[in-house]
């Protein structure tokens, strides 16, 4: 797309030398621009990474209410530099395109958290940054894990409502679904964790007012909702394993 844009404004995006290599060897073509492939992957990465900066600012900035907070979230991450990314010396990393979609979506999450009634525009964006954060980077999910965990956690202490919590695992549903087919087909997406925690906590929180009948209020509620979770979420494993090994069969 870039190429063909450039090529119909007639803007040249690379330059390239014909290389002689001698001994009846026959030349090679070395090209530096945007529209060498290798350039333009190195120059989209960083770009991104860029942009990620702007986004660790606002992300501290809206946490702590002032732009105080942003800055000292900037000078913590480029202090901290060297263990946070591994960009500077491997750029051609999946993980470093997955990087700053994550804390996209973390700043859109914190956002539908903080508000009563969020929008449907929150949703779907949120949507999309799980899925620009997924499609990259195949170790997404189990990023993705620990953050339904937490908030599956804040559910059974009572700091999130059951509405809301269904909505965020349904948009993680559909976002696996369509980064499901995205990715042709790959089966580890629906056969991890991620996917059967979301199917168990969903079952749970549906199921609540009859778990509130069975159960008196208080930790013993917090205990069977665990207890639950971990049922369902083995269940569905063990599922999902077996179907998966009797279709390689």
């Amino acid at each position: 797309m870039y190429t063909g844009v450039m090529a119909y404004f007639g803007i040249p995006t690379k330059m390239c030398w014909s290389i002689n290599r001698g001994e009846g060897l026959t030349p090679v073509d070395s090209c530096e621009g945007l529209g060498d492939p290798a350039y333009f992957y190195v120059a989209c990465v960083f770009l991104l990474n860029g942009a990620m900066m702007s986004l660790f600012f606002i992300y501290g900035a809206y946490l702590s209410g002032s732009c105080l907070g942003g800055i000292v979230t900037t000078l913590c991450f480029f202090f901290n530099h060297g263990e946070s990314t591994r960009v500077m010396w491997t750029p051609p990393l999946r993980e470093s395109f997955a990087y700053p979609f994550l804390v996209l979506q973390m700043l859109l999450l914190t956002y539908i958290l903080r508000t009563r009634n969020p929008s449907r525009t929150a949703m779907v964006a949120l949507g999309i940054s799980n899925l620009c954060f997924m499609l990259p980077w195949q170790f997404a999910q189990f990023v993705l894990l620990t953050q339904v965990a937490s908030l599956f956690a804040s559910y059974i202490l009572g700091y999130l409502v059951a509405s809301k919590m269904q909505s965020i695992l349904v948009t993680h549903m559909v976002t696996l679904g369509v980064c499901f087919i995205l990715m042709f087909g790959n089966s580890m997406l629906l056969t991890s964790f991620y996917a059967s925690s979301l199917i168990s906590i969903w079952v749970i929180i549906a199921l609540r007012d009859r778990f509130i009948q069975m159960f008196r209020p208080g930790i013993v509620i917090w205990v069977r909702k665990n207890n639950l979770m971990l049922f369902f979420y083995t269940s569905l494993l063990e599922c999902t394993v077996l179907g998966y090994s009797c279709f390689m069969w």
